[in-house]
């Protein structure tokens, strides 16, 4: 039976090794809030966009994910 310790680490190897493959491995940003006329505006960072094929004018669906998560789909 594995300890805690090394199922963490196992574990951690794993997720790490398929964020890698899959290009999302070091993609989080801090961004800050600001205004947009009456709206609040999330900036998201370019390699995040590039990454999700976002740009101008282009439709996402924007909803809750819980109390303190928002959920932002590209069409």
């Amino acid at each position: 039976m594995l300890s805690v310790a090394e199922f963490t680490e196992k574990s951690f190897d794993a997720i790490e090794a398929k964020a890698k493959e899959l290009g999302v491995w070091g993609l989080a940003h801090k961004t800050n809030i600001s205004y947009s006329g009456n709206s609040l505006m999330v900036r998201i960072p370019k390699d995040i966009a590039k990454f999700l094929g976002m740009m101008k004018e282009k439709e996402v669906l924007v909803a809750l994910g819980g109390k303190k998560k928002l959920v932002v789909e590209v069409a």
